[in-house]
């Protein structure tokens, strides 16, 4: 078997502060990935032996996400059952013919698109995160032997949208949408 072949698309990474205990709570919304797996080769990604890390240089130093997923886009579908986890509580499916995903695990039988996700907290109390650059490094186990797939990608720092008011901070690719 061949590693894959991964292309970073677009990231999004924000940090809100968690009113309740005072903690700061990063979610990497979405890191678009677009896989390609060698020709005829089948992968599974196995996200308990996968591991996501973010840096801020001089303000946050390496930490774990945690909660990793990798899943397939998904499109509105008027016709289908609804997706449990849809913030939007609207009908959705799968935009993928390549890919199948459970809560453990992300199988490609061919090339396509999966987002990685996750998030932790950190008590980490600076709020002030203009001008800096997110370095988002991942580790990303696949299929039955112990290989992995090195990423690394830089997220600029965006100002949040003012109507975002949970929003403390915005890591952006230029790319993302």
């Amino acid at each position: 078997m061949h590693k894959p072949e991964i292309e970073v698309i677009s990231g999004e990474l924000t940090c809100s502060e968690n009113k309740a205990n005072g903690m700061l709570y990063w979610n990497l919304v979405a890191l678009r990935l677009y896989i390609e797996p060698a020709m005829g080769d089948e992968i599974t990604f196995v996200f308990h032996r996968c591991q996501v890390t973010f840096e801020i240089a001089t303000i946050v130093e390496r930490t774990n996400i945690s909660e990793i997923r990798i899943a397939p886009p998904y499109v509105y579908d008027s016709r289908g059952p609804r997706r449990i986890d849809s913030v939007l509580d609207m009908p959705m499916k799968p935009d993928s013919v390549t890919t199948a995903h459970t809560g453990s695990e992300m199988i490609f039988r061919g090339s396509g698109r999966g987002d990685l996700r996750g998030n932790t907290e950190t008590n980490l109390t600076y709020k002030r995160f203009e001008n800096s650059i997110a370095i988002i490094e991942a580790k990303l186990a696949y299929s039955h032997e112990e290989q992995q797939v090195l990423i690394r990608t830089e997220l600029p720092w965006r100002r949040p949208d003012p109507n975002e008011e949970r929003i403390l901070s915005r890591w952006i690719s230029k790319s993302a949408t």
